[in-house]
């Protein structure tokens, strides 16, 4: 027994710091909160398990029970609440997530007034045993209930996502959890159910066994798993700050994750949790058509001129588009590489073509026809029509395809 408190007691710093790591790797998230709450509460509900197991006297046996019993009723409450947000149930009705919470309450409320467990505590062979008193026998039933349905029902909804998600890691990550959710309520059914009325346990020892189970499941899956610890931590921030190119990386539904230092300066954007693609690329529709094809495999990368919002300004970009996975070939997001395009501004120069003129240019080599640079320009497709002759002439060209020639020429002199 006093081998398990030590180990115990060298665990719970452990896992608050694994809380605290959690909670400060994304601090934003619901899920990584939850975490953090549900972590505290299970580490002082075992801080009390300890302390009541070392006490010398009932009453401060009964005062540890108390305060551990209510933090445990309330762990259980997170444990549903992070179980439904993490397998993406959004059919669930709110009032069915403040259930757990509404019933932990109460039993919070009754517990601080008068014992719903343990009516007496004796010691055996320096060993704490609980009494169960006749009159408190439906409480603890109740309580009983609620706690092993939390636990079989984040079983089975752990269980049904280890199947039904996307990602590999995620699957991995829900079968772990899976085994530590149906392991404590074993335990727990064992410790506070089957035991006592079948080989009159009274004992309160397997409570830091399933706490252990806890513990380490969930150290092992962040550690190995990456669980609960945002997609872009596993890219090495140093160097992506540090490329010369301007280069976001954003999720499959476009909002943005991380941009290196040199399009932060470029856009003048910090990123952000409303930080979206639409607000930074102007051709936002025929990049976003194309994404789709991305995400269905139907294209592995793709290359598109396009303009970024710089400021008051729009850039000139040549992108490059790619999927960018982890080791469990699941896909993190798009990494969008992106060079400006200089040789507009060589030809603008040298040829003394006017603001329009150059807007058109660069219109043209995003693939725009007349009558959608017109649309953009609010003018009319004859007037867009009678700068690109103008274009054309300054050029010495005749049709688009030379203007991509001319394009390269320039480049090669940049």
């Amino acid at each position: 027994m006093n081998v398990i408190i030590v180990i115990t007691s060298i665990t719970l710093i452990t896992h608050l710091y694994h809380g605290l790591f959690i909670l400060y790797s994304n601090p934003k998230a619901i899920l990584n909160r939850l975490y953090f709450l549900a972590t505290v509460c299970i580490t002082i509900s075992a801080v009390c398990l300890v302390l009541a197991n070392l006490a010398h006297q009932e009453d401060s046996v009964h005062l540890y029970f108390k305060i551990g019993l209510s933090t445990f009723a309330i762990y259980h409450a997170f444990c549903f609440h992070l179980t439904f947000i993490f397998t993406q149930e959004k059919r669930v009705n709110l009032l069915i997530i403040l259930i757990p919470y509404l019933i932990s309450s109460i039993i919070i409320i009754k517990n601080t007034f008068s014992s719903i467990l343990f009516q007496q505590f004796i010691k055996i062979h320096n060993q704490w045993q609980y009494v169960l008193s006749n009159d408190n026998y439906l409480e603890y039933f109740i309580f009983l209930s609620f706690l092993i349905s939390v636990g079989v029902i984040c079983s089975i909804r752990f269980y049904l996502w280890s199947n039904k998600a996307k990602r590999k890691k995620v699957r991995i990550q829900s079968r772990f959890l899976t085994f530590a959710t149906a392991a404590t309520t074993i335990f727990v059914m064992l410790e506070f159910l089957i035991l006592p009325f079948i080989f009159n346990y009274r004992n309160i020892t397997l409570g830091v066994l399933w706490y252990l189970i806890i513990v380490f499941t969930t150290f092992y899956i962040s550690m190995k798993y990456d669980f609960l610890i945002g997609k872009v931590n596993n890219i090495n921030s140093e160097i992506f700050s540090n490329i010369d190119d301007l280069v976001i990386l954003f999720d499959m539904d476009m909002r943005v994750l991380e941009m290196n230092k040199k399009t932060q300066n470029c856009l003048n954007e910090a990123i952000g949790n409303s930080l979206h693609v639409s607000s930074l690329v102007k051709e936002y529709f025929d990049l976003s058509e194309k994404i789709k094809k991305l995400k269905l495999y139907q294209l592995h990368l793709f290359t598109m001129k396009m303009h970024l919002y710089c400021e008051n300004n729009t850039l000139l970009v040549d992108a490059r588009f790619s999927l960018l996975k982890d080791k469990y070939n699941d896909e993190i997001g798009v990494l969008m590489s992106a060079k400006e395009v200089k040789e507009v501004m060589a030809i603008k120069n040298e040829l003394n073509l006017t603001e329009r003129q150059t807007v058109i240019i660069n219109h043209l080599l995003t693939g725009k026809s007349a009558r959608e640079i017109a649309s953009l320009l609010s003018i009319t497709e004859r007037t867009v029509k009678a700068h690109i002759t103008t274009i054309y002439n300054k050029l010495g060209i005749n049709n688009r395809i030379e203007l991509f020639n001319v394009i390269k020429e320039f480049s090669t002199r940049i």
